[in-house]
């Protein structure tokens, strides 16, 4: 496990996560082949690894003292990132057992100093310092799932004040909340439409510039491939998942120097980006879009929706974009817009724009409200989806399906890592699971996902580089 999280290189990180789950899957099988022995014998010796005594054995107080930490520690911050132990049928029990036996005071078992230890020493994988301490307080194998639970059924004070927006995150005192280590977003400057005067709908005349990993990209590029015909009047271009040393979105670098060792090893990462600017106008990253038509602007965000014919950005606000494509498409349903606007406000706030207050912020007191209103807000999603297919019909998804779609799919292979989320997974909440595996079967949503390029933009460019891609398997397609 050690191996696997301060590992040098990326072959190095892979070839250790593979013995470990190995041995994880042999011992899980040698214990279910000793319980079933027992069960059939009554002798209790097969209740443990070594399988030859009456008694707890060495091996099993070595084992027990590591996977006490793999679910709270090892998983995310090793990155021993493809099962948890709790989901071992036969290895979590048997955990549980020795513990139990032992006891948890003979053990040191203080969860709460062990995590804070790792989190504030291993800065090399957790480099902003946030510590979670609202997961694995009171259990080694449970994050803590039930302690967040949406009491007032969607409906809290701040929702009823009317406060949230379903675009923007509050600008009050920016500057200084970002000074504390806050996570605040900005606001988009471009906000055009299109059939609007100077932009008429004409084919081959926009060009939509996203990256993969980004949320905000993928909720236009899922609508883009959703709504009838968008697809034939706004073509794409797709940046680089790594932004460059100026943190600016840029196309993919010529320069195999350039390339991190995890694409060394993964060529098929770098398929389907744009080596050059599609539209001749000599861009090489983001912002000299914006600079085209306004030399003086300090705009650097991704999407953008540009247009070739007056070289200026139609929108750069991913909402509005996902909201122009349903109505050019004639797939916009005024009669439901106070249910979808409803829905997005708090999907925005607590949801798309809380994973990053969690995740980015270093300041400890933000992360934890965050991750609060986060898991409170998933409690509030599987219980309004025991009850529809999607969040607000049973007919077909709608715009507030598409905006929560890019954070529940990055939730259990990025997020619960990469920002900290770790009280629970998404399997972990069966009728927001269902949900996220029936939006994945709709061919729409297959063209505008990438899975991989979230994986290694989230984990390639930030601590030490080690990228889980085993994190394909973690959203319940792969059931263990």
């Amino acid at each position: 496990m050690y191996m696997c999280g301060l590992a040098k290189t990326q072959d190095a990180y892979e070839t250790s996560l593979r013995c470990v789950f190995d041995e994880l899957n042999r011992l899980d099988h040698r214990l279910a082949t000793f319980t079933a022995a027992r069960e059939k014998t009554g002798d209790d010796r097969h209740a443990r690894v070594a399988g030859n005594g009456a008694g707890l054995s060495l091996a099993d107080i070595q084992l027990a003292t590591c996977l006490v930490r793999f679910d709270a520690v090892y998983f995310d911050l090793f990155k021993c990132f493809k099962r948890r132990i709790s989901s071992y049928s036969t290895l979590a029990p048997y955990l549980r057992s020795v513990v139990m036996e032992i006891g948890p005071a003979a053990m040191a078992l203080d969860m709460p100093q062990i995590v804070h230890h790792y989190y504030s020493t291993f800065t090399s994988a957790n480099p902003n310092g946030v510590v979670p301490t609202q997961a694995y307080q009171d259990d080694y194998l449970d994050g803590g799932i039930t302690k967040y639970q949406d009491s007032q059924g969607g409906n809290d004070a701040r929702q009823r004040a009317g406060s949230d927006n379903a675009t923007e995150q509050d600008q009050t005192d920016a500057s200084e909340r970002r000074a504390r280590g806050e996570f605040v977003r900005g606001v988009s400057a471009h906000r055009n439409w299109l059939g609007d005067e100077d932009f008429p709908v004409e084919s081959d005349r926009y060009v939509l510039f996203v990256a993969n990993n980004c949320p905000w990209c993928h909720r236009v590029m899922i609508a883009r491939a959703m709504y009838s015909g968008i697809e034939d009047l706004v073509s794409v271009s797709v940046m680089f998942y790594r932004r460059g040393g100026d943190n600016r979105w840029r196309f993919l670098p010529d320069d195999p120097a350039e390339l991190k060792d995890f694409e060394q090893s993964h060529p098929e990462l770098l398929e389907g980006i744009d080596r050059a600017d599609p539209t001749d106008n000599g861009f090489t990253i983001a912002p000299d879009i914006y600079k085209l038509a306004d030399p003086d602007s300090s705009e650097a965000s991704i999407p953008i929706l540009f247009d070739k014919t007056t070289k200026r950005v139609v929108s750069n606000e991913s909402a509005d974009i996902v909201r122009m494509f349903a109505m050019q498409s004639g797939a916009y349903d005024e009669a439901m817009l106070g249910e979808i606007d409803a829905a997005n406000a708090r999907i925005f706030q607590d949801i798309n724009n809380g994973a990053y207050r969690a995740g980015f912020s270093s300041s400890q007191a933000v992360h934890e409200e965050a991750v609060r209103k986060y898991f409170i807000a998933f409690d509030w999603l599987n219980t309004k989806l025991a009850a529809s297919k999607y969040l607000l019909t049973d007919d077909a998804p709608t715009e507030a399906d598409l905006r929560l779609f890019p954070t529940v799919y990055r939730h259990d292979p990025v997020y619960h890592s990469r920002m900290k989320l770790n009280v629970a997974m998404v399997r972990d909440y069966p009728h927001l699971n269902r949900w996220l595996l029936d939006m994945k079967k709709h061919p729409a949503v297959q063209r505008g996902s990438r899975i991989d390029h979230c994986i290694a933009g989230y984990f390639g460019r930030t601590g030490n580089g080690l990228v889980p891609l085993v994190g394909l398997e973690h959203d319940g397609v792969n059931l263990y």
